[in-house]
């Protein structure tokens, strides 16, 4: 699995009636997210919680 460099560009998409972006499957595995993921605004800027790695919050079960 390869190692993506950043910044990474990726396109703002229309999802039902709202909008969202889409990862790649390589940066996603990379930061072990598969369902969810803690994110906060800072700046303008999309990040992380003020931690050293994402939160990955495990799914829900049914």
């Amino acid at each position: 699995m390869g190692h993506w460099a950043l910044p990474l560009r990726v396109s703002v998409v229309p999802i039902g009636n709202s909008k969202g972006i889409r990862l790649p499957k390589a940066i996603l595995e990379q930061l072990q997210i598969s369902d969810q993921v803690e994110l906060e605004v800072e700046n303008k800027q999309i990040k992380p919680p003020s931690q050293v790695n994402p939160t990955v919050i495990p799914p829900s079960k049914k």
